[in-house]
């Protein structure tokens, strides 16, 4: 179980990451695949929200990669509570754009993670209130 938690988190932090990079540096990609978007002066005037959701999708891979320098006990508290916030946001994002990827890339592995640590808590009777 415990590998089960250590791939799927690396896949969570591995997909904010690539999602980060692509909103980043390919906007008009995640634009037209995304929203829809695909008129060159729509995609320019829309990169600002690209950019913002960059930093969101970069901040949420550094945290949770910082987040493994934390005692155990509040790591898992971290852990559980960004992937239940991930969890969320990403069936709103499905349901947003309707969008495979976010469903499949961002929803499933996030999915695994949480229901994989909050297993692996319960094991080892770790507090997580």
């Amino acid at each position: 179980m415990r590998r089960l938690f250590q791939i799927s988190i690396a896949l969570v932090i591995l997909g904010h990451l690539v999602f980060a990079g692509m909103q980043a540096f390919a906007w008009g990609v995640v634009a037209d695949r995304l929203l829809g978007i695909s008129d060159p002066a729509a995609v320019i005037k829309t990169a600002a929200v690209g950019t913002s959701f960059a930093s969101y999708n970069f901040s949420i891979a550094v945290g949770l990669t910082l987040s493994f320098f934390l005692t155990i006990n509040v790591q898992s508290k971290v852990h559980l509570t960004v992937l239940a916030l991930i969890v969320f946001t990403a069936i709103v994002g499905y349901f947003g754009t309707g969008s495979l990827v976010i469903l499949v890339a961002r929803l499933l592995p996030a999915v695994v993670a949480l229901l994989s640590l909050l297993v692996l808590t319960r094991k080892a009777q770790l507090p997580i209130s």
